[in-house]
């Protein structure tokens, strides 16, 4: 007969086990509390509060799992946005200032609004503000801001409104570019959604007000470089970006996610790989903290790098389907995210990748200069690289928020990656 002191202890262990098992997160689960920790923070614009605190937490949470981090500044010319607005008789049409943003007076500029023609000619007169349509300003990724408002200026406007037609519907804001990274542009711009064409294209030649002002500020953004030193062997570099204009939850939040994980992984394991982790603020500035890393000579030489793993945007969003007008989201990936390896390390990156089928392994000289983010910038300096780049329904907008991802669509990118990493240290 069995002890009945023996069955209660076989329930009480049944029952912490039970509980155990309860309490144990599902696959991904900290990866997506770690994204929703990114996301919390705010817009993660470079050197604000919102950027700075996210440097910190990252470094705080790799420095507990025993890695050594060096925490490097670097300058940067901070602008905080207070309007952005058109002001019509038909309503206020709201946007986002182009980078880097020129200002108008804090009650804003009056002008007729009158079309600017792709030609670059306005018509209407000069002193005007020119409008630019979604349909004339082309696709939504290509649409060139900087050359637009050289037009408007050269044309004799005093302020563009802009609309880009992205896929979502709503506003998408594009990364700066030389020479306006820290510079203004040569006339106010304001960005708007292709949604808010009909309020406009009522307003032309009609007096209006456009309104972008802010305060211009120096500033700092920080660039993180976690250390595990274990020899004098060759190092292994894993990268990810870390600011962008919104909360970036899918566009950052998934590589930040898994360089943390990769981090306390690869400083948990024993072996003789240096490890380099390095996350650069400044992405949306024409990637300044990477470009700063790479001229500071505090990164290791490429000939004493076996590979460079960058964890570039959009790595585990979802696809969505249009139901009834209304955008519904799938469990499955969308097909905009695309992985780059040099030649040694495509095969090693295909096979740690066999369980995500929706992504393919491409050669690194296929990534194109203008879309391959940091990782163009990695390659280019000589490293051997592999990574990711991408886009999703929601990129670059202020609707990139964490249900755009989930753990499940996150967890097999985490094996992999874990795969991947050691496949690279299994001859230590």
């Amino acid at each position: 007969m069995t002890d009945p002191k023996l069955l209660g202890c076989a329930a009480l262990i049944s029952f912490f086990i039970g509980s155990a098992a309860i309490a144990e997160p599902a696959p991904g689960g900290r990866l997506f509390d770690d994204l929703n920790k990114y996301a919390s923070f705010g817009a993660h614009r470079t050197g604000t509060p919102a950027d700075l605190e996210t440097s910190a937490w990252m470094a705080r949470e790799i420095e507990a799992a025993g890695i050594s981090v060096e925490r490097r500044p670097f300058s940067v010319n901070r602008f905080v946005p207070d309007s952005a607005e058109l002001i019509t008789a038909g309503g206020t049409v709201a946007g986002f200032p182009a980078w880097f943003p020129a200002i108008t007076p804090p009650s804003g500029t009056p002008a007729p609004l009158v079309q600017l023609r792709a030609d670059g000619g306005l018509e209407g007169p000069t002193n005007s503000i020119a409008w630019v349509d979604g349909d004339t300003a082309g696709v939504w990724h290509e649409v060139d801001v900087a050359l637009w408002a050289e037009r408007a200026a050269t044309a004799g406007a005093v302020g563009l409104v802009l609309a880009i037609d992205h896929p979502s519907g709503k506003l998408y804001q594009q990364n700066a570019k030389p020479p306006h990274v820290q510079a203004p542009l040569p006339l106010p711009v304001l960005i708007v959604p292709a949604s808010s064409a009909p309020t406009i294209r009522q307003a032309l030649g009609q007096d209006v007000t456009l309104r972008v002002t802010g305060v211009q500020e120096e500033a700092h953004g920080i660039n993180l470089l976690g250390r595990v030193r274990r020899g004098t062997g060759p190092w292994v570099v894993v990268s990810t970006p870390t600011s962008g204009w919104f909360g970036a939850a899918g566009e950052r939040g998934p590589g930040v996610a898994l360089w943390l994980s990769l981090a306390r992984a690869m400083a948990a394991q024993e072996g003789r790989t240096n490890y380099l982790f390095v996350a650069a603020s400044g992405h949306e500035l024409d990637y300044l903290g990477a470009r700063t890393l790479l001229g500071e000579g505090v990164l290791p030489p490429p000939e004493a790098v076996r590979a460079w793993l960058h964890l570039g945007a959009s790595i585990g969003t979802r696809d969505w389907e249009i139901r009834d007008g209304r955008a519904v989201p799938l469990e499955r990936m969308q097909p905009n995210s695309y992985a780059f390896a040099n030649e040694q390390l495509q095969e090693r990156l295909h096979r740690a990748l066999a369980e995500v089928t929706a992504i393919r392994v491409l050669p690194v000289e296929h990534l194109p200069e203008s879309r391959g983010g940091e990782l163009t910038l990695y390659r280019d300096a000589g490293y051997p690289v592999a990574g990711f780049v991408g886009s999703h329904r929601y990129f670059h907008t202020p609707r990139d928020q964490p249900d755009v991802t989930s753990p499940a669509l996150l967890a097999p990118f985490d094996r992999a990656l874990q795969q991947f990493l050691n496949d690279l240290s299994s001859g230590d």
